[in-house]
C-alpha cells in the first residue's frame, strides 16, 4: 500500500469517528432526553431502552449485528469493516455522552438541532463509506436487487417504526 492510500484510509477512519461521535451527541443530548424517537435500528433500540432499561449503546451493537451479517457477503468487505467500525465508535460515544447534562429540554429546539446535528453525523459516516444503521444496509441491498430507491426504502422502515411507537404511546395514554 502506498503512502497516499494509507493516509486516505486513516483520514476515512478519522471522519467515520467524527461522524459517529456527532451522531451520538445528537441522540444522547437532544433526542433521547426529550423522548424524541429516531428512525431505523437506532429508533428500535431507543424504544427497547425505554421499555427495558437496557443500555442504548449495547442495543445499538446487538441489534445491528444481524444486518452486518446479512450485508457481509453482498456489500463488500470495506463497507462492512467501515460500518462495523462506525457502529462501534457510535456505541462508545453514546456511552460517553450518556451521563453528560442535556443541552436542552425544549422539545422544538431538540427536534431542530438534534435532527440537523444527527444528519450531519450520519452524512459524514455515509460519505466516508460506512453506515450507522442496519436498515441502511438492507435498503442498499434491496436497491441492488430490485432497484428500489434507498431513501424510500428507509422511509418505509421508519414509518413502520414510528407507527409502532405511536401505537405503544396510545396504549399507554389510553387513547385507543
Amino acid at each position: 500500500m502506498d503512502k497516499r492510500r494509507i493516509l486516505r484510509t486513516v483520514f476515512d477512519y478519522i471522519m467515520l469517528t467524527m461522524g459517529a461521535f456527532i451522531a451520538a451527541f445528537a441522540i444522547e443530548e437532544f433526542l433521547v432526553p426529550n423522548t424524541i424517537l429516531d428512525g431505523g435500528i437506532i429508533g428500535v433500540g431507543i424504544m427497547i431502552n425505554n421499555l427495558s432499561g437496557i443500555s442504548l449503546s449495547i442495543l445499538t451493537i446487538v441489534l445491528n449485528i444481524p444486518f452486518l451479517i446479512i450485508g457481509a457477503g453482498k456489500m463488500g468487505y470495506r463497507f462492512i469493516i467501515k460500518s462495523s467500525y462506525a457502529m462501534i465508535a457510535f456505541s462508545l460515544a453514546l456511552k460517553i455522552f450518556e451521563p453528560i447534562a442535556n443541552v436542552t429540554h425544549e422539545v422544538l429546539l431538540a427536534v431542530c438541532f438534534g435532527g440537523v446535528i444527527l444528519g450531519a453525523g450520519v452524512g459524514l459516516v455515509i460519505r466516508f463509506g460506512g453506515c450507522l444503521d442496519g436498515t441502511e444496509t438492507v435498503a442498499i441491498l434491496l436497491h441492488r436487487k430490485f432497484k428500489w430507491p434507498v431513501g424510500q426504502t428507509v422511509l418505509i422502515f421508519n414509518v413502520i417504526i414510528y407507527s409502532t411507537d405511536l401505537l405503544h404511546y396510545q396504549q399507554d395514554s389510553g387513547y385507543c
